[in-house]
Formats: C-alpha cells, sequence, structure tokens
C-alpha cells in the first residue's frame, strides 16, 4: 500500500485508530472526571436539601403564627429531643385547662423538616413570655434545655427564638422575632456554634 509517492506502509498502520494506552488515558481521564462530579454533587444535595427545610420551616412559623390568631388560640412548635423533629402543639381548652398542650390536627404539618434534617437547638431569645417558666421546668426535670418550644399567642406575637438545623456537618440557622413575626435564615458551621448562645 502506497501512502505518499515512494513510500509503502503496512495495512495495520495505515488503518485509523486509537491504540491501548490512548484508551486507557481517555478512560483514566474521564473516571477522574466523574467521581469529582459526583463527590461535588452529593454535598450539593445535602446543602440544598438543608435549606428546602429551612424554607419549609419559615413557612410553618408563618402559619403558626397566622393559625394561633385564627383559632384564639396558643399554637407551640415543640422540638422532639429523641428524634430532632418538630411537633405542632395547641391548647385546646385555655380556660378550661390552661397550659395543656396536645397535638394539634393541622394540615399544614407537612411544612416541619423531616428525616435526615434534624433540629439540634431551639432557644428562646429576648423577652418571652414563658421562657423562665420553661426553663426551670427543663431544667428540673432533666429534659434537654437546649430544644424550647417557640409559642404562638392569639394576639398574634410568639416567642422570640433561634432555631438550628442540621445535616451532617451543614447547619442552617433560623431566627423569628417574637413581635413583628419577621423570619431570617442564614449558614452557619460548626465551629461558629461553639461560641454561640
Amino acid at each position: 500500500m502506497t501512502s505518499a509517492p515512494g513510500r509503502t506502509t503496512s495495512g495495520a498502520a495505515a488503518a485509523s485508530g486509537f491504540t491501548l494506552i490512548e484508551l486507557v488515558l481517555v478512560l483514566a481521564v474521564l473516571m477522574t472526571l466523574a467521581g469529582v462530579t459526583v463527590l461535588n454533587l452529593r454535598g450539593f444535595g445535602s446543602a440544598h436539601e438543608l435549606d428546602e427545610s429551612a424554607n419549609r420551616l419559615t413557612t410553618a412559623l408563618r402559619l403558626a403564627r397566622a393559625e394561633a390568631a385564627n383559632q384564639g388560640r396558643r399554637i407551640r412548635i415543640q422540638p422532639d429531643g429523641d428524634t430532632g423533629l418538630l411537633r405542632v402543639l395547641w391548647e385546646p381548652e385555655p380556660l378550661a385547662r390552661p397550659g395543656e398542650f396536645s397535638e394539634y390536627p393541622s394540615v399544614w404539618r407537612g411544612y416541619l423538616p423531616a428525616e435526615p434534617v434534624r433540629v439540634v437547638r431551639s432557644r428562646l431569645t429576648g423577652e418571652s413570655r414563658y421562657r423562665s417558666l420553661w426553663s426551670e421546668r427543663a431544667w428540673s426535670d432533666g429534659s434537654d434545655a437546649e430544644l424550647e418550644p417557640v409559642t404562638f399567642y392569639p394576639d398574634g406575637t410568639s416567642d422570640s427564638a433561634v432555631l438550628e438545623l442540621q445535616r451532617g456537618e451543614l447547619v442552617v440557622v433560623v431566627e423569628i422575632s417574637g413581635h413583628t413575626g419577621t423570619v431570617s435564615t442564614y449558614r452557619s458551621s460548626p465551629d461558629q456554634r461553639q461560641g454561640a448562645w
């Protein structure tokens, strides 16, 4: 076979294609890129899920405020110390049984964060109506004082509080202002948590 005037080549060399070494190098590069992409997407999924849970909690806090005003009853968002999940409670008979809360049959409870996102802290801030009563009871009965309930009142106010949601090493802080109802969220890290509160 002749490829250029005066030069002959064999049939195998004349056929165009890739050598085995070239194929192995291309596969190695592709595998490396795929591994990096999977690692980045896994972290992105966790952060997205945590942000989504914070947004859902923000909605649930606003709904709890509105529901307390509409029902004329106190509504409470209570973190569970065992699971790290939130429960919605209400005071069904404030005149006959004041201070007695039970599960609230709300349709919007689906807005609360679910596994694997957990509430790791819930602390009342500022002046809250029942802060001292709850803190004394929490310390005396051995329950976790890091998980205080947030109460919403019929007059449209609530306890001011800071709640921390965590998924793995990622932390989102949700703050609620009791007088204005303003809810804000921001990211935090375990290192920033050490000195807080």
